[in-house]
């Protein structure tokens, strides 16, 4: 693991907007009845941070790094596995030319489930596509990393198959949605975590290279809004926490000085080449915005709302792979963000209202809190 090259950066860069592209144009006029089925499997596709997450897990080399890759595996495999079962209940270095051949394979396999997910009949054929895709990924993943750390990869893999298997198994149809924001929140907290160790690891060695340390304060910041408000969504929906709009006084303002303080931290981190205490910083204030971006917003609206998180987190995974310079993850990443920003789209306009509204107008669950 290394920081970026120019060459691999513009590599990657050329492979995003590719993605993003081919993701816009597959997810055009998908029927209502699909929102939920394809907003679940393109929720289970981003959990190829857990690539990512193999991938930290097979080089570190201290207890810090170490218990932060098995959390993150666990996250992954947890999104992954119980993300592709929901959805069929519901309907370093260059690499050898075999590993990149593997990636445009899995790469295909994604693109053509999620052109199969826009059909009713295709849906379920277009969900194991997407499964075998996902399969040829982690093997590759697998081989290249190597079986020294297998203590820091397959228990975790395991407890987080198992538990999210068991859980999509034996959720209610009609608690569906909240099923993916808490999938959905396991493959963006794994993402914030692998930025995590990314940054301590360069801050350690002397400093993080400016590229490095923009992709990786994306990741992170984008990982932990996406993960703290999946959470909130999953407790409106499960009606853990009241399905109403939760409003306070002086609540926009507030929420845009603590962006800003984003900005201006993942700024000074940027110049100033690392410092772990701002990271944290950083951080602990964008876990703490996910929370208070969707409390505002209506239980009734949680399904939109979920949809957004989901490409938020497809962002999160692309961001990953340029972290690690890993194009599977850009491209599977590109693909979730774009097609995720369609759908999201598709089902405000289902609901007859605009985007903004939902996310901005504390509407869609009764009188305001």
């Amino acid at each position: 693991m290394h920081g970026i090259s120019s060459q691999a950066l513009a590599i990657d860069c050329f492979v995003f907007a590719l993605a993003v592209f081919v993701g816009f144009e597959l997810i055009t006029k998908v029927p209502a009845i699909l929102h939920t089925p394809l907003m679940s499997a393109t929720n289970a596709i981003h959990g190829i941070v857990l690539v990512g997450a193999i991938t930290v897990a097979a080089f570190v080399h201290d207890t810090i790094s170490n218990t932060i890759a098995v959390l993150a595996v666990f996250l992954g495999t947890l999104n992954v596995v119980g993300g592709f079962v929901v959805t069929d209940r519901g309907m370093t270095g260059n690499p050898p030319a075999w590993v990149i051949f593997t990636y445009i394979v899995t790469a295909m396999l994604f693109v053509i489930a999620i052109k199969r997910l826009r059909t009713v009949g295709g849906a379920r054929t277009g969900n194991r596509l997407a499964m075998v895709g996902m399969a040829v990924a982690l093997i590759v993943i697998l081989q290249q990393a190597g079986f020294d750390n297998w203590y820091l990869i397959f228990p975790p893999m395991a407890l987080g198959a198992v538990i999210g298997a068991v859980a999509a198994r034996r959720v209610r149809m009609t608690a569906m949605p909240q099923m993916v924001a808490v999938f959905n929140g396991m493959g963006a907290g794994a993402a914030a975590l692998i930025a995590a160790d990314d940054f301590r690891r360069l801050d350690s060695l002397g400093g993080v290279p400016r590229i490095d340390a923009v992709t990786i304060l994306l990741s992170c910041m984008i990982g932990a809004i996406g993960f703290a408000g999946s959470m909130v969504a999953f407790g409106k929906l499960q009606e853990l926490i009241s399905g109403r709009p939760l409003v306070y006084p002086l609540q926009k303002p507030i929420n845009a000085a603590i962006l800003a303080t984003i900005i201006v931290l993942g700024v000074i981190i940027v110049a100033k080449g690392g410092g772990i205490e701002l990271f944290i910083a950083f951080a602990a204030l964008s876990f703490i915005l996910g929370p208070l971006f969707v409390l505002p917003i209506g239980g009734a609206d949680m399904p939109v709302v979920i949809s957004l998180l989901n490409s938020f987190t497809g962002v999160a995974a692309a961001i990953t792979g340029f972290v690690l310079d890993n194009q599977v993850l850009v491209v599977s990443g590109a693909l979730v963000g774009a097609s995720g920003t369609v759908l999201t789209q598709l089902m405000s306009k289902a609901m007859n209202r605009p985007l903004t509204n939902i996310l901005f107008g504390a509407f869609g669950g009764g009188p305001a809190a």
